[in-house]
Order: structure tokens, then C-alpha cells, then sequence
């Protein structure tokens, strides 16, 4: 199990930061392993991980544009912590796996085929003030805390800053969004008590392969070696996930 999310992992983002936590989060629930609350825990870490290596071969914070960083900083711990703590408190009303997977289905769903939109459908532009920016980047700092992805595929779809990216990268704003999402939305759950207990040889393959494979699309798109066909296959493994994560949880008794 250790060997497949590492590959997983080290695919899914070493391919696409923006489509692997989505994928990697209906792969993982569609599998029928791991629980709803398992996926979204999983697919956390390893969208933290993959993010903060994908920043960290860009430079670390200083990629990220000196006017974007406190605005992303701070909409990603604020809509982290209460995404997550909006998931507690559902978790704790409905302890079935069932209502929490027909909760995010379509959600799921949507991001998803958010992610997977032309750049040219991208036309709303980034907000040039900082509260504009923190009030753009909050909703997704929020279904980041909620679902355990879909930061990055909202911030591209709502936030199209004029420049013509390489492969689909993400601005690093949206990576600094992510990164403080998850964080916060970690450690509301290990403070509140409400962490699964996980293999730590599972978390650490996983984290492992988020974090090489976020730093190796950054090597790859530098050097133009990212192949377009397995970009188009990702893109249709998501789909099929988040279809088949709708069957589960609406056609299946």
C-alpha cells in the first residue's frame, strides 16, 4: 500500500498540482479502502506537501509576489481552519461515511470539471488590492479545509492574472494558498481531536511522493518535458473518479 501512494502521489503532482489533490482524493474514496474521512485526510496532506515542493523549486516565498503573500497567507489559514471546522462539525451531526460522501460528491464533481477548463475560458482577472485578493482566495482556501482539494483549480478559474502559463502551473500565490489552507486545517484536526489514525508509513510514502512529485513538475515544466497525452490521461482519470465517487455515493445502497 506504501509503494502505490507513493507512485500515486509522485504521478499524480509530478503531472498537475492542480488536478492531483482532486484526483488523488476521489481515487483514494472510489477505491472503497479508505473512508470518506480517510480520503479527505489523505488527500490534505499530500496536497501540503506537493504544494511546498512545487514553491520550494520555484524559490520558496520569494516567487510568490511581495504584494500577494500576506493576502494568500492569511486566506489560507482563515478559510482552512473554517472549511475543516465546518467538516468537523458535519462529521460529528453525521458519523456515516454516506452523508459525507453525497455531501462532497458534487462538489467534487464541479472542481473537477473547473480544472480541467481551457486557460483561454479563464477571463476574470486578479484582483489588484490585497483585500481583493484575500476576499478571491478565500472561498478556495475554504474547499480546501472542506475537501481536501480544490484550492488551486478555484483560484485558476477565478483569478486568470493575464499571463500565459507553462503546462498549467499554478501562480505561486495560489501554491502559498494551499500550503497555509492545509496547515491550519491539520492542525485544527489534530488539535480538536478529531485525526484518524493513519499508518505513519502510509503518511510518510505519501507525503514523500507529494513532495518530490510537486518539486519534479516544476523541474519538468522549466525544461518543456511534461508530455501532453499524460496530462489528457489525468484529466480523464479525475473524471472518472469524481463519476464514479457520484455512483458510490447516490446509486449504491
Amino acid at each position: 500500500m506504501e509503494i502505490a501512494l507513493f507512485s500515486s502521489a509522485w504521478l499524480l503532482f509530478s503531472l498537475s498540482p492542480v488536478l492531483a489533490p482532486l484526483a488523488l482524493r476521489s481515487g483514494l474514496a472510489a477505491c472503497l479502502r479508505f473512508s470518506p474521512r480517510a480520503a479527505v485526510a489523505l488527500a490534505s496532506v499530500a496536497a501540503l506537501f506537493g504544494c511546498l515542493g512545487a514553491l520550494s523549486a520555484r524559490g520558496g516565498l520569494r516567487a510568490v509576489p511581495p504584494g500577494q503573500r500576506l493576502s494568500a497567507a492569511i486566506a489560507g489559514m482563515t478559510g482552512g481552519t473554517l472549511g475543516r471546522m465546518l467538516l468537523l462539525m458535519f462529521v460529528a451531526r453525521h458519523s456515516g461515511s454516506p452523508e459525507l460522501a453525497r455531501m462532497q460528491a458534487f462538489p467534487l464533481l464541479a472542481l473537477t470539471l473547473a480544472a480541467l477548463l481551457p486557460g483561454k475560458l479563464r477571463r476574470i482577472p486578479l484582483p489588484r488590492t490585497r483585500m481583493g485578493l484575500f476576499l478571491c482566495a478565500l472561498p478556495g482556501a475554504w474547499i480546501d479545509g472542506f475537501l481536501g482539494g480544490g484550492a488551486l483549480a478555484t483560484f485558476q478559474l477565478f483569478a486568470h492574472d493575464g499571463v500565459r502559463r507553462k503546462a498549467g502551473a499554478p501562480p505561486s500565490a495560489a501554491l502559498l494558498l494551499t500550503l497555509t489552507a492545509q496547515a491550519s486545517a491539520l492542525l485544527l484536526t489534530l488539535l480538536s481531536g478529531g485525526a484518524q489514525v493513519l499508518p505513519p508509513q502510509m503518511l510518510a510514502a505519501l507525503s514523500a511522493g507529494a513532495l518530490i512529485g510537486g518539486w519534479r513538475f516544476e523541474k519538468n515544466k522549466k525544461r518543456g518535458e511534461i508530455r501532453r497525452g499524460l496530462r489528457i490521461a489525468l484529466g480523464v482519470y479525475a473524471l472518472l473518479t469524481a463519476l464514479a465517487g457520484m455512483e458510490q455515493a447516490f446509486l449504491t445502497p
